[in-house]
């Protein structure tokens, strides 16, 4: 390493910790106090959120010259070994860049926020938040799973459409405006479930006008994309339209943060959310709102239940069962303070 790359360092830091997410979001949240939690001073952590993915790759080159960096993605849509293989592939490449990549990895869960899809997370969170029982947490899961299962086998399958496109020019045409998320009925005070068939007749439209931005030359490519998005959706939800509360599988594998959401939804409500002006608690009235309005309440009630989340987080991850999450977990601690010992 040079020393003038050392000298530049805009941070006090023996590691850097690259993430996905923004400042305040739930990666960076989770991973500082973590950090200063369980790693302390041996050795020093930066933590880098960089927004998205490809954004991890240039700040990799930006700072992984002069510190060792460790970088954690999402696994998103992709099978635990092809997101292992691929995270394999981008540590070669960038110490074939001359960065100094202790470890290269992803979340072994579809995203962060599925750590707080815990039950016992999950459950004393919102009950806390919402001033509400966990039969109440409970019963609103089981109304948010089922609604969401053909908005994840399309988030699935676009996926997979874009990772097969993503070194082509025409990766950024590929659509992603299908209404397959539940809506809320205020009349009812329930989610109401997109129709599959409607879902279905939507993306097979998208996906024909995103296939006649280009020529006859490339038909028969376009064909086989189109094709394969639909089969892969309809495989995807004639699968997960069988999953419940009680399944593993969208812990795992759905996103979290549409699961969250959607959460958030039910509860406020149906059960109500504090509000400092009233002096109360009050249902939200989320079919009153236009859409930049549920955006910005949405926010506010996602900021005042993040420190929870990620405090009842990491109470598990220092006293929790010995199981799956804590030993990747623990992973990560021991990466970073073999990186430690290497750094200047």
């Amino acid at each position: 390493m040079l020393t003038q790359y050392s000298e530049q360092y805009p941070r006090a830091g023996d590691v850097a910790v690259l993430c996905e997410g923004d400042l305040i979001g739930y990666e960076a949240s989770t991973l500082r106090r973590w950090a200063d939690a369980i790693v302390g001073t041996s050795p020093l952590v930066d933590v880098w959120p960089c927004g998205t993915a490809s954004g991890m790759l240039g700040l990799s080159d930006a700072v992984g010259r002069s510190r060792p960096i460790v970088a954690i993605e999402d696994r998103d849509y992709r099978e635990p070994q092809e997101a292992a293989d691929d995270c394999s592939r981008v540590k070669a490449d960038r110490r074939s860049r001359g960065v100094r990549v202790a470890g290269w990895r992803c979340w072994s869960l579809n995203e962060i926020e599925n750590y707080f899809l815990d039950a016992a997370i999950l459950t004393e969170v919102m009950s806390e938040g919402f001033a509400c029982s966990a039969a109440d947490v409970e019963q609103a899961l089981s109304e948010v799973i089922p609604s969401l299962a053909v908005c994840e086998s399309v988030q699935y399958a676009l996926y997979q459409v874009r990772r097969r496109w993503e070194a082509s020019d025409t990766a950024h045409h590929l659509p992603d405006n299908v209404s397959c998320r539940p809506t809320w009925d205020a009349t009812s005070c329930e989610l109401q479930h997109p129709s599959l068939d409607a879902v279905r007749n939507q993306l097979c439209s998208n996906m024909r006008r995103w296939q006649e931005r280009f020529g006859p030359r490339d038909q028969q490519q376009t064909d086989s994309v189109v094709s394969s998005c639909l089969d892969v959706f309809d495989a995807r939800s004639a699968e997960w339209s069988r999953v419940d509360a009680g399944s593993a599988v969208w812990r795992r594998d759905w996103s979290g943060k549409e699961i969250l959401k959607h959460l958030r939804l039910v509860l406020s409500a149906r059960h109500a959310w504090w509000e400092p002006d009233a002096r109360q608690r009050i249902r939200v009235q989320w079919t009153d709102m236009n859409r930049g309005e549920r955006a910005r309440k949405d926010r506010e009630i996602e900021s005042a239940l993040r420190p929870l989340l990620v405090r009842a987080l990491l109470g598990r991850l220092k006293s929790g069962p010995e199981d799956a999450v804590r030993r990747e977990w623990t992973e990560i601690e021991s990466v970073l303070r073999n990186a430690g010992a290497t750094a200047p």
